[in-house]
């Protein structure tokens, strides 16, 4: 939801996490420059599993998160990262989160901003 990185190609796994007005986020494994995180482990860390999914629930009442769900890098704080972000996709390093990391950035109010304004300009034309 963040960046609209570009991707060629469909299909795959993709964010989980959506937005008010059912907006999804639309990064997934394909697009650039995005890094995809799968959920903790239920039960070896039921705390932070549970975090993570109050944070999809925020927008998406009664989800249920299944082995395959992720979540993007788009929803996490730069300080969530073990490297910066920037520093290991120039070095082509794959970016990991820190062990306690937890999803804090909802990022659907600024697509929906964007969505918004680019509507107006289209009704002006």
């Amino acid at each position: 939801m963040a960046s609209k990185g570009e991707s060629s190609h469909r299909g795959g796994k993709y964010c989980v996490a959506g937005g008010p007005n059912n907006v999804s986020c639309t990064n997934g494994q394909h697009t650039k420059e995005i890094s995809i995180h799968h959920f903790p482990n239920a039960t070896k860390e039921p705390k932070r599993h549970g975090k993570w999914v109050k944070f999809v629930r925020k927008h998406r009442p009664g989800w249920i998160p299944s082995e395959t769900s992720i979540l993007c890098g788009s929803h996490f704080e730069d300080s969530c990262f073990e490297q910066n972000k920037i520093i290991a996709a120039s070095l082509g390093i794959k970016t990991r989160l820190n062990r306690d990391a937890i999803p804090t950035l909802d990022n659907a109010n600024e697509v929906m901003q964007i969505e918004k304004s680019l509507s107006n300009r289209k009704r002006r034309k």
